[in-house]
Formats: C-alpha cells, structure tokens, sequence
C-alpha cells in the first residue's frame, strides 16, 4: 500500500457520492408531525377512501341505468360485487397510500406499520350488507356501518394489515444491503491524476 495516495482514494470516494446522492430534501408536513399524519390520520384516511369509493360506486351504478335482476342482471352482479369490496378495497388502499407517504416523509417504517395497524382494527370494523333489486328499481338495500363485538370480521383487516407487513419488510431488505465500496486507487493511475 506504499504506492497508494490516500488522498486520492477520498477524492475519488467524495466525487462519486456526491454524484450519486439525491438532493436534499425540504422537510414535508408529514415528516414533522408524525403523530397527526399518520397515527391520527389514518382512521380520517380509511374514512375518506370509503366515501370516495362508495360515490364511485352510487355513480357508477347511476350511469349503468339502476339495473335489476330482470333488465340487467350481469350489470347487477358487477355492482354486487363492487359494493361488497367496499369491505377491503379501500382499506387496501388508504394502507398503501399511508406508507407511501411514510416513505416519502423519510420516517421509520413503525410509523406505516402504526397506521396500517389502525386502519386494519377500523376494517374490522366495518359492516356492509346489500340486498340485490329484484323487479323494480331503488328496491335494493345497502347498509354500511361500524360495529364492535359480534359484527366485527377479521378477515377484512388482513388487507392493510398485510400491505403494512410487505411495507416493512421491503424497508429492511433495503437497509440489509451492504452499500459499494470504492476501491484504493494506486498512486500512478490516470483517475489519480484527474482527480
């Protein structure tokens, strides 16, 4: 190591980080109030996806003319399905949407899986029943509700449960990566004498 410049070696190590290394980033709402925005405002999240899940759904079922067993029934059976997914598909998606901002936020990972842990205990919590229209329109029924106790299903907080599990797990494999390391650069070489 006689014919090593150790002053290159840092040289060539500085450059190459600096080149590589994202901009800094301006701190987000969400990176200084970790508790506001992902504690409490994962069950205001969830609540929003319902919503805008279900009015996709009424308009959706608006624009398909209001079908029922006997005018349409593969329209109904879609819209069936549609409105018993509202027991997951939002869910999965305020989850999703939670730890993309943690990551974006540049917080630990036990902030995502915090909010997904919330959000999973609301799906659990959530009640949907419908009841297909069978002659005439505006027949049917769909209840959406929370309920604690007997009305409560687990099995609706797998979905947010899992995306904050995959989240975190993904999070540490990256982590486990061992990052390059540059190699001496010998004293006599041309990328000591340009640096």
């Amino acid at each position: 190591m006689s014919n090593v410049d150790s002053n290159a070696v840092l040289r060539v190590v500085d450059r190459d980080d600096s080149a590589n290394s994202p901009p800094a980033k301006k701190p987000t709402w969400a990176s200084r109030h970790p508790w506001l925005a992902f504690v409490f405002g994962a069950p205001s999240l969830f609540l929003i996806c319902v919503i805008v899940y279900m009015l996709v759904l009424i308009g959706a079922g608006s624009a398909a003319g209001r079908p029922t067993m006997e005018t349409n029934p593969a329209a109904l059976s879609v819209f069936m399905s549609a409105a018993k997914a509202v027991a997951f598909v939002p869910a999965i998606v305020a989850a999703a949407w939670l730890c993309w901002r943690v990551a974006r936020s540049g917080r630990k990972a036990r902030w995502a899986m915090a909010g997904c842990c919330l959000i999973a205990v609301l799906a659990a919590c959530l009640f949907v029943d419908c009841v297909a229209p069978k002659a005439q329109p505006n027949s049917g029924k769909l209840t959406l509700g929370f309920g604690v106790g007997s009305s409560m299903r687990p099995i609706q907080s797998i979905g947010p449960f899992l995306v904050g599990v995959l989240y975190v797990a993904a999070i540490s494999r990256r982590r486990r990566t061992p990052p390059t390391q540059a190699l001496p650069v010998p004293s006599g070489s041309p990328l000591s004498k340009a640096a």
